[in-house]
């Protein structure tokens, strides 16, 4: 059709099979013969040629050919390590750490359909939003309530936010922060021995002597400079702490077992 050849009305676009007799009567053209073995045999004259092209790639020619043909590749590649500007480097150029773009914060209860109560705007708040500046605004958007997902209508600033974002991608300077590396174990203080850590003093700072018999009960002072001693000797002993020393004795003729303070620091009682 593209070479303007049109068949004719005399032309049949199915003809007839046209029968062919073979002369030896067989039903197919081919042999019946089995393969011969020489096509299953390895050729020689290819091993040479096999052989030949070998020994030339292994030759001293082909290998500085491969050479200076990998020098003229280096050659026309582009250098990558170039300014844009085309200007040479001084020195060796130094790829900068690649650093992490900053994360966008998450939605919170206020970005929900339906958000609780305590997030949505009075009058009175709505107009003090809208006259605050933009860059000095909270949210950047005024939180509503809707029944369902399906009448939340087409957010207004879907783009406007999107253009920011990658604003803030391209024009943000950011650096790498080195993080301090610190050993955790460091932080924590130098605990003493158990050795040197006993229930009981072990050095005598201060001595209250005046008591015939075995002490039973000591009581102190809400205050903490009074001291209060009762002993088998049928004594009660008002003892100065800071000094040791005793102002007053009461005898109460029999063994006094204990001796508490009031827990009130202005009444000054004993029992």
């Amino acid at each position: 059709l593209q070479r303007r050849r049109y068949p004719g009305a005399t032309f049949d676009p199915y003809p007839e099979t046209v029968p062919f007799d073979f002369p030896d009567g067989k039903v197919h053209p081919l042999s019946s013969a089995p393969p011969r073995k020489a096509p299953f045999l390895p050729s020689k004259d290819e091993a040479k040629k096999v052989m030949r092209l070998v020994m030339a790639m292994r030759s001293e020619q082909y290998q500085r050919s491969v050479a200076n043909r990998r020098l003229q590749e280096a050659k026309e590649r582009p250098d990558y390590q170039q300014l844009i500007w085309d200007e040479p480097p001084e020195g060796e150029v130094r790829h900068r750490k690649r650093l992490p773009a900053p994360k966008v914060s998450l939605p919170g209860n206020a970005e929900s359909y339906n958000p609780p109560k305590e997030y949505l705007f009075t009058p009175e708040e709505a107009k003090a939003w809208e006259k605050m500046d933009p860059a000095d605004r909270p949210l950047g958007f005024v939180p509503q309530a809707y029944d369902a997902m399906r009448k939340v209508p087409q957010y207004d600033g879907l783009i406007r936010e999107r253009f920011e974002r990658c604003l803030d991608l391209y024009l943000c300077p950011r650096e790498a922060k080195t993080r301090l590396d610190i050993d955790p174990d460091s932080l924590l203080p130098q605990l003493p021995s158990p050795a040197e850590l006993r229930p009981f003093p072990e050095r005598l700072s201060s001595r209250f002597v005046g008591h015939a018999g075995r002490v039973l009960s000591v009581s102190v002072s809400p205050s903490g400079e009074h001291l209060l001693s009762a002993s088998v000797d049928g004594t009660v002993k008002l003892w100065e702490v800071e000094t040791g020393r005793c102002e007053r004795t009461c005898s109460l003729g029999a063994e006094v077992r204990s001796v508490r303070w009031c827990p009130n620091e202005e009444t000054a009682v004993a029992a």
